[in-house]
């Protein structure tokens, strides 16, 4: 069970469909666009590597979510890996959200 998160914004989804072989046009594809599109966690059975699900989750960073909120709300502690995807520079926000772990 791996996880991909990070801010919102960051193509969390777009990964998730090339590590799943998805052209955005795929029906089974994650949802991908230009303003925030996933507003709820997403499971995706990964048919290449029997025994990997991906999760998207909604993208951190937030004003009405804080980090500690966002860990918790996300179920971050329940998957076997937590992968951080972040668009440039590293900011407070992701690593508070695994200060927790």
């Amino acid at each position: 069970h791996i996880v991909i998160t990070g801010n919102r914004g960051a193509d969390k989804s777009s990964l998730i469909n090339a590590l799943l072989g998805y052209a955005s046009t795929d029906p089974r594809a994650a949802k991908t666009g230009a303003v925030e599109t996933t507003t709820r966690r997403s499971r995706f059975v990964d048919q290449k590597h029997q025994g990997h699900i991906w999760y998207d989750v909604p993208g951190a960073g937030t004003a009405n979510v804080t980090a500690w909120q966002y860990y918790y709300n996300q179920q971050l502690f329940a998957y076997d890996l937590v992968v951080i995807l972040h668009e440039s520079t590293l900011t407070e926000v992701r690593p508070a959200i695994f200060t927790p772990l």
